[in-house]
């Protein structure tokens, strides 16, 4: 009962930071035409996880334990930080690059956009409550591609509107 408990505020801390980064998100959008960060298509910063550092140096976050779930491993490393901009451009090709790309986005995963006409778009905010924006990070060792947060029972997802659901089984 008491694993269960703290699983279950593992779980509600995780929907909050998903909802102050639905928040960070909708100012940087504000402020950038309707857009969400945009993931480049090529370079040092081409990753998905693009989006930490871009709200941070931003000012739109200004905690790093806002992308990191706590049902998560990278919870319990406990050094966490959103690298800066310059620190990506700066690190070259290579292990130094791997290393920062590989955690630069915490512990959830972030929408790339779409492809359109050969050209990739990045989301625009049209405050839809079906798109997800982001959620738990999926793992490609599971099956499904499920997350590994919350001990595989499912995860947490950010809706473009704003709001947050934990779902059982999350569909593609």
């Amino acid at each position: 009962a008491i694993e269960q408990s703290r699983e279950n505020a593992r779980i509600a801390t995780c929907g909050n930071n998903l909802r102050e980064l639905g928040v960070a998100l909708v100012q940087y959008a504000e402020r950038n035409n309707g857009y969400f960060p945009r993931v480049p298509d090529q370079g040092p910063l081409a990753v998905a996880g693009i989006y930490a550092p871009t709200l941070a140096e931003g000012g739109f976050i200004d905690n790093s334990r806002w992308v990191v779930c706590p049902g998560s491993r990278l919870a319990e490393q406990g050094d966490f930080r959103i690298p800066g901009l310059a620190e990506l451009k700066g690190a070259g090709v290579g292990e130094a690059l791997n290393r920062l790309r590989a955690t630069m986005g915490g512990s959830y995963g972030y929408t790339l956009g779409y492809v359109e006409s050969g050209r990739y778009r990045p989301t625009k905010n049209l405050h839809r409550w079906y798109y997800a924006l982001m959620a738990d990070a999926p793992s490609k060792l599971l099956p499904n591609i499920r997350s590994q947060n919350h001990g595989i029972r499912g995860q947490n997802v950010l809706f473009e509107d704003g709001h947050v659901a934990f779902l059982i089984k999350p569909e593609p």
